[in-house]
């Protein structure tokens, strides 16, 4: 289930859905959700490249890696809320299914 704003998905249904899972068996993954996806940008996009730099590639392409050390926050800070926004939207998939199905009238 793609959740957008096309997807005719309502914010309630979200801030329900939000709800359960903030309550449910992932609960603790939830709420660390963001500082996850931090950590992991971070560790990605610019401990590697450090490490990398100094001690595994050669002069020139080290000082490629230092220079792009100097404006990879951006890249960090975006990485890091597209993780988050795609982790969140797949925790929150299965709630959203369920309230759907339990709201539909019997047929």
């Amino acid at each position: 289930m793609k959740l957008n704003k096309n997807s005719g998905v309502d914010n309630a249904l979200i801030q329900e859905a939000s709800r359960h899972a903030s309550r449910g068996p992932q609960a603790t993954l939830y709420h660390l959700l963001f500082p996850i996806s931090l950590i992991s940008s971070f560790a990605v996009f610019y401990l590697l490249p450090l490490l990398v730099s100094l001690y595994v590639v050669s002069a020139p392409f080290a000082e490629f890696i230092r220079a792009y050390l100097n404006w990879s926050v951006p890249v960090i800070a975006l990485s890091s809320f597209f993780s988050y926004s795609w982790a969140r939207k797949k925790i929150l998939a299965p709630y959203i299914r369920s309230l759907i199905n339990d709201t539909r009238p019997n047929e």
